[in-house]
């Protein structure tokens, strides 16, 4: 699972929101395609997005992990 962060206001705004976003399946929904809709819906608000990130491991960097634990074996 990913976690994907948006719309956190820059240093020095007076007020913002921060938008996280639980990404069970980024194969279905990526994390590019999440930060589009947040981005359109802060614009279609009168805001921006600031800092997008995400945290998590990618699906990619677990398949590695297993893969390693398996050949340490």
């Amino acid at each position: 699972m990913r976690q994907l962060c948006a719309a956190r206001a820059p240093r020095g705004a007076r007020a913002g929101v921060e938008v996280a976003c639980n990404l069970l399946d980024c194969g279905v929904t990526p994390p590019a395609r999440v930060e589009a809709a947040v981005r359109r819906l802060a614009g279609e608000a009168g805001g921006t997005m600031a800092a997008p990130y995400t945290t998590g491991r990618t699906q990619q960097e677990l398949v590695d992990l297993v893969q390693a634990a398996a050949a340490a074996r």
